[in-house]
């Protein structure tokens, strides 16, 4: 009996001590360019799960996560953001323009498909 009331000891100990480190949060927070507006349609993902979200017309988002989660921010045309939430509830977010990144992107007339996955002629419009 005394071992039965020990190990039950010991199992509700691991389970509170799990439960105090992994502590979930609402994590809020603005998605912004290198011109300080907002990103609509901007993506936010807990890395390593597919817990995810994407910003609001203003660039506004909100996630649930831990402490010892990594949020990715990205938006095409833009290098992604990788950032340790930690302690933190409130993230601004400016994310770089990445040109190399647009480099392989083809637009076709219903969406975007990379340039190696095209099987017709390509003609390629130079902005100047």
């Amino acid at each position: 009996m005394r071992k039965l009331i020990h190990n039950g000891f010991l199992v509700l100990f691991l389970v509170f001590s799990t439960l105090a480190t992994a502590q979930v949060k609402e994590i809020t927070g603005k998605i912004k360019d290198e011109a300080g507006k907002g990103l609509p349609g901007a993506s936010i993902i807990v890395k390593g799960t597919s817990i995810g979200t994407s910003s609001d017309l203003n660039g506004d988002f909100s996630i649930s996560a831990d402490q010892n989660s990594t949020l990715l921010f990205t938006f095409m045309g833009y290098q992604t953001v990788e950032v340790k939430v930690g302690n933190q509830t409130t993230f601004d977010i400016s994310l770089s323009p990445d040109s190399k990144a647009l480099d392989d992107v083809v637009v076709v007339a219903y969406g975007t498909q990379k340039k190696e996955a095209v099987t017709s002629s390509i003609t390629t419009v130079k902005a100047a």
